[in-house]
């Protein structure tokens, strides 16, 4: 599948999980799709920040919201649950609304009515990757508009496909993933890598590197948005391996 070969050109985590899912939605006729990382067990919240492509902002803003506390809850949670408890650490697996949940079932739900319709989601195909045996799956959700026709199987066997290959390349990087983008980094975001990595706070770095703390804060975001972390200590943990202070501090 030529976009394996793409994803890792992308340095920026968000953005490759854009490309993948824009470029997923045209494969398999979706309206909009998802990424996030998760724990097997119901209604855990979302791991970290979900990318969502397709929606409007109001309809992400909303989606977003029901991610934070998973109420109502997903009609169809309990049962892939159970599947995924199934799977072993390393395996993937893509399930359809209608191997889940019976259509009269899922249109007479509370979440469906309140959330979907309104999001103007509905049919799905989720691939899930079970990442550890602490329960961390990896989840990418392809979303059709409401009342549109459900996915068939081809759809679902080249989700599951893709999911399987291309899962840790969009959630946490792995190793290889991490040195590439280590780098790649700009000169700058390098500088302040090396400070975080030396225990300095934003106040220190921001005055060996002669810059405003503002500024500092945002190249730390993006640090964050590369590496796809979502704190500094998982900033740190996941560049730590690979990283070698820059000649730059």
């Amino acid at each position: 599948m030529r976009l394996l070969t793409e994803l890792p050109k992308f340095d920026d985590l968000v953005l490759r999980r854009r490309h993948a899912l824009r470029s997923l939605s045209g494969l398999v006729d979706a309206r909009a799709g998802m990424i996030i990382a998760a724990r097997v067990q119901r209604r855990s919240p979302a791991l970290g920040e979900p990318t969502i492509w397709g929606l409007t902002a109001e309809q992400q803003r909303r989606f977003e919201a029901f991610l934070k506390i998973m109420k109502p809850a997903h009609p169809a949670g309990p049962t892939i649950n159970k599947r995924l408890a199934k799977l072993s650490v390393g395996q993937s697996i893509a399930l359809r609304r209608q191997d889940l949940i019976a259509a009269r079932q899922w249109y007479a739900d509370e979440y469906v009515k309140t959330i979907r319709k309104s999001c103007d989601i509905d049919a799905f195909v989720y691939g899930f990757h079970r990442a550890d045996a602490a329960g961390l799956a990896f989840f990418i959700g392809m979303y059709r508009g409401w009342r549109k026709p459900v996915f068939g199987r081809r759809e679902q066997r080249l989700i599951e496909l893709f999911w399987t290959h291309a899962s840790e390349l969009l959630t946490f990087p792995g190793q290889s993933q991490t040195k590439h983008v280590i780098d790649h980094l700009p000169p700058r975001l390098g500088q302040v890598l090396d400070c975080l990595h030396a225990g300095m706070t934003t106040s220190q770095i921001a005055a060996t590197l002669n810059l405003s703390p503002h500024t500092i804060n945002d190249h730390v975001k993006r640090l964050h948005r590369r590496f796809g972390a979502h704190s500094r200590a998982e900033l740190l943990a996941r560049s730590r391996h690979n990283h070698n202070p820059s000649s730059g501090t």
